[in-house]
């Protein structure tokens, strides 16, 4: 079997690849948005919760069930496809963002809603990282042993 080191450069000319790493990137805006722009939003909306307490929540809410339901894949307890994860991700949180946004400008949005919506919402958020590079690598392993000489049954 020829295995050989390629460089980023070879990787990214696969479409697929190019694309699925491209479509990352909204991705990674909305764990911005988490990091940066849910306790700044937290500190106007705690009401009388504690400012510190009320960001603790709002940034452990999108990790709680998100890391129970990979603890649950990891142990082999549920079976999900990668793509399936990746598109659910996706979805949810796309959706998430604009429910919470739209309800953060018409100055609706309360930190019970915040926290419960970043809860559900990011549900597959760890699995649909992975899943972003276990296909990301599988798509890359393709290319690479389509243009290998060696034959794999």
């Amino acid at each position: 079997m020829d295995i050989t080191n390629r460089s980023y450069r070879e990787v990214l000319r696969d479409r697929r690849v190019a694309g699925l790493l491209l479509g990352d990137l909204p991705a990674d805006a909305g764990t911005g948005m988490i990091i940066v722009a849910m306790p700044v939003q937290t500190l106007s909306i705690h009401g009388g919760v504690p400012k510190a307490i009320a960001i603790g929540l709002v940034e452990a809410a999108p990790f709680v069930l998100s890391s129970l339901l990979a603890l649950a894949i990891g142990l082999g307890r549920v079976s999900v496809p990668p793509r399936t994860l990746l598109i659910a991700d996706c979805v949810l949180r796309a959706l998430t963002f604009a429910t919470l946004g739209v309800l953060a400008v018409t100055e609706r949005l309360t930190l019970p809603v915040l926290i419960v919506g970043l809860l559900f919402g990011a549900i597959v958020r760890t699995t649909g990282s992975s899943s972003r590079r276990l296909l990301a690598t599988s798509m890359a392993g393709r290319v690479g042993s389509s243009r290998s000489t060696a034959c794999s049954g």
